[in-house]
Order: C-alpha cells, then sequence, then structure tokens
C-alpha cells in the first residue's frame, strides 16, 4: 500500500511538472507571436513594404 502512496505521489508531481513545463512553453510560443506581430504592425507601417505581403495580412491593416 505504501509503495502505490509513493508511485501515486511520483506521478502527480510528474503530472504537475509537465503543465507546468506546457506553460512555460506556451508562454515563450505568445511572446514570440506577440514580437512577429510587432515587425509585421511596423513592416505595414513602412511605405516601402510590397503590396503583396499586405494583401497576405489584411486584418493588420
Amino acid at each position: 500500500l505504501e509503495s502505490w502512496a509513493v508511485e501515486s505521489e511520483v506521478r502527480a508531481l510528474e503530472s504537475r511538472e509537465e503543465a507546468n513545463i506546457a506553460k512555460v512553453e506556451a508562454r515563450k510560443w505568445r511572446r514570440r507571436e506577440s514580437y512577429f506581430r510587432s515587425l509585421l504592425v511596423r513592416a505595414i507601417d513602412d511605405e516601402n513594404t510590397p503590396t503583396d505581403v499586405l494583401e497576405h495580412y489584411p486584418s493588420l491593416i
């Protein structure tokens, strides 16, 4: 019974660790997405940006 409790606790800790890793990864991707979106917005504001780029991202205009 004791080994079952230990195994159960280990599984719970591993699950929490995996959840924390997933949260960190999600945060990294949100940060990257935000960064690239800001680059795209800056490119749209730049009058030298080719119009075909703007056509692919009409929601940002």
